[in-house]
């Protein structure tokens, strides 16, 4: 081959050009013991050399198809990868009990387990050795699937693992297998061939089959298809961005309630083919892609029909438990099954927060004399709901006790609402505002005792008013933030 540190400048080059990764970056390199990953392995550690310096660790995962005799071969090759390039190796695997043996089954469970050992490691970043022909690969397995636009874009070079607590890249992306496989014999690196690769069992072995025999004969198939892929991932790039700024104004994230909701008109506006893109966007806050893709063009054209001829309260069934209903002028994407709000503690003039898998709630109550208060520009504020958090409330400090709980609306729940003389049901009373029951289920109140002082977001409690006899006002302010809103 060429000068084996030339391919090592290019890649590194073009991880720093292209944001896949910056000097001082922890890297977890998914190592299979295949040249491709060898040839990935020392690239980055070679980096260096080419003003990118990156801590390296060869993550290996042990799918457990093959065997044991199998997986201790690979094993030791990647002790011998990782001792030739003075980095650590991590091990994981097989999987517990009987395996699946699924392609799908595989990466979930491969990119579980390069997540695990990136957070055992320290790492922020996965880099895989995907390469060009796996990019024409992927085109070939999606068109002959009917693929949209967003699969027909391919393999990304970058895209979020684990809720957006990690980034996988592949620096090797545009590299042909050929330069691979010369560099790590031209740099003496151990591999093996992974004899499953040429199993015609698989689909995607099939067409590897295929786009090898072509190439053999000349043609620069692989190189081509690629670029049909890299024409459709600008063109989605630019549907995206178009989508972006038409839900912009009317998208909000009911993190709690584990719900997006956009403005119905806003989508009926979009061009048709649009509605793939809105779910994409729509389902980026609730982690819907976690495990891959997590629609087909099907339920994209049952949603396009909703948008375009439902009734109210339509819905739509979509995989990974996610519904899409429609209701009154809105659009909601939501979770089906929700776990009850978890309560949480705030004592007197302090603060709490609480971190789940989905949201981040926060708490602050501070108090303060009531003189110089302006008591009817306070209650018409509060007369009106809040567009969305943080959400504040005043009232009546002596109404508290030293402690308070922020919890979940519960059935039975009395409530005065401040402008009223009588008590109502308080789901009964959201509803009769206009609140979604898709959204009441994330609708906190504040309590001291049983008794709701504050449906927060919406009405303070007539019996925690401020009145002319207060003495001193408690400020109280709640946020919602999604965990991780990623936008990969």
């Amino acid at each position: 081959m060429r000068d084996p540190s030339a391919l090592e400048r290019e890649v590194a080059l073009r991880a720093v050009e292209e944001s896949l990764l910056t000097p001082g970056d922890r890297v977890l390199v998914a190592t299979s013991a295949g040249a491709d990953s060898a040839a990935l392995g020392s690239l980055l550690v070679a980096a260096r050399a080419h003003g990118l310096p990156l801590e390296i660790v060869l993550g290996h995962v042990d799918h457990g198809w093959r065997g044991p005799v199998e997986a201790a071969a690979d094993r030791a090759v990647v002790e011998a990868l990782a001792a030739r390039l003075g980095v650590t190796a991590a091990f994981a695997g097989p999987p517990p009990g009987d395996v699946r043996r699924t392609e799908d089954d595989a990466r979930r469970f491969r990119y579980g387990a390069l997540a695990r050992e990136a957070h055992e490691h320290g790492c922020a970043v996965v880099a895989t050795g995907h390469h060009l022909r796996d990019q024409a690969e992927t085109f070939l397995l999606r068109l002959a699937r009917g693929s949209g636009p967003a699969g027909l874009a391919g393999i990304p070079v970058k895209r979020a693992l684990d809720g957006g607590r990690l980034t996988v890249v592949r620096p090797v992306l545009h590299v042909d297998p050929a330069s691979l496989k010369a560099y790590v014999t031209a740099r003496g690196l151990p591999w093996r061939e992974d004899p499953t690769n040429a199993d015609v069992a698989h689909d995607r072995a099939r067409v590897r089959a295929r786009l090898v025999a072509l190439e053999e004969r000349g043609a620069a198939l692989s190189r081509d298809l690629a670029g049909a892929a890299q024409r459709f991932a600008r063109a989605l790039e630019r549907r995206e961005r178009a989508v972006d700024a038409a839900l912009e104004g009317s998208l909000r994230v009911h993190a709690e309630a584990r719900v997006v909701e956009v403005a119905l008109e806003d989508v009926a506006r979009l061009a048709p083919g649009s509605i793939a893109s809105v779910l994409r966007r729509m389902g980026e806050p609730l982690r819907a892609d976690a495990e891959g893709p997590w629609f087909v063009r099907r339920h994209a054209d049952l949603v396009e029909a909703l948008v375009r001829t439902g009734g109210e309260g339509a819905t739509v069934p979509l995989p990974r438990g996610l519904d899409v209903v429609r209701q009154g002028r809105r659009l909601f994407l939501a979770r089906r099954e929700v776990p009850p709000l978890p309560p949480l503690s705030v004592a007197r003039t302090q603060a709490a927060r609480q971190r789940g898998p989905d949201s981040t709630i926060v708490i602050s109550w501070t108090e303060g004399p009531a003189s110089g208060f302006d008591l009817e520009a306070w209650q018409a504020r509060c007369a009106s709901t809040s567009a969305g958090p943080p959400w504040r409330a005043a009232i009546d400090a002596d109404a508290l006790a030293d402690v308070a709980v922020l919890r979940g609306v519960a059935p039975g729940d009395g409530f005065t609402p401040l402008g009223r003389t009588s008590e109502v049901d308080l789901p009964a009373w959201l509803g009769r505002q206009g609140v979604p029951e898709l959204l009441r289920r994330g609708t906190r109140v504040l309590v001291c005792g049983d008794r709701p002082l504050w449906v927060v977001g919406h009405r303070v409690d007539l019996g925690a008013a401020i009145t002319h006899e207060t003495r001193s006002i408690a400020y109280l302010t709640v946020d919602v933030r999604p965990t991780v809103a990623s936008h990969a």
